[in-house]
C-alpha cells in the first residue's frame, strides 16, 4: 500500500490503464482490452478518490494537462481531477 512505503508528506505517482467510466464510454473496445481478459478489477477515479480521500490528489488521462500541475502541486487545498478519456490514468496523492 502506497501508506506503507511513502514518507509522510510524500508523493505517490501511479499511471495505470484507465478503468473510469468515461474512458468506458468512449472507447468501449479499448477500455476492455486495455486489462486484459482475467483481470477481475479495473482502478478508477471513483476508487482512487475514495482510496485517498481527504488527501491532495491529482488525477488525470493522456494526454495530460501538465500545464495545471503547478497551481495543484503549489496549493495544499483541493484535489483536482481533471480529464478521464484517454486509456491511461494517472494519479498523483501527497501522502
Amino acid at each position: 500500500m502506497a501508506r506503507e512505503v511513502v514518507r509522510p508528506g510524500g508523493l505517490f505517482i501511479a499511471f495505470t490503464p484507465n478503468g473510469s467510466s468515461v474512458y468506458r464510454n468512449i472507447n468501449p473496445k479499448g477500455w476492455h482490452s486495455s486489462w486484459g481478459f482475467v483481470h477481475p478489477l479495473v482502478l478508477d477515479d471513483v476508487f482512487y478518490q475514495s482510496l485517498f480521500s481527504g488527501k491532495h490528489y491529482l488525477i488525470d488521462s493522456y494526454p495530460y494537462e501538465v500545464s495545471k500541475y503547478s497551481a495543484w502541486a503549489s496549493e495544499k487545498g483541493e484535489s483536482l481531477v481533471l480529464r478521464l478519456d484517454g486509456a491511461e490514468l494517472l494519479i498523483a496523492v501527497r501522502l
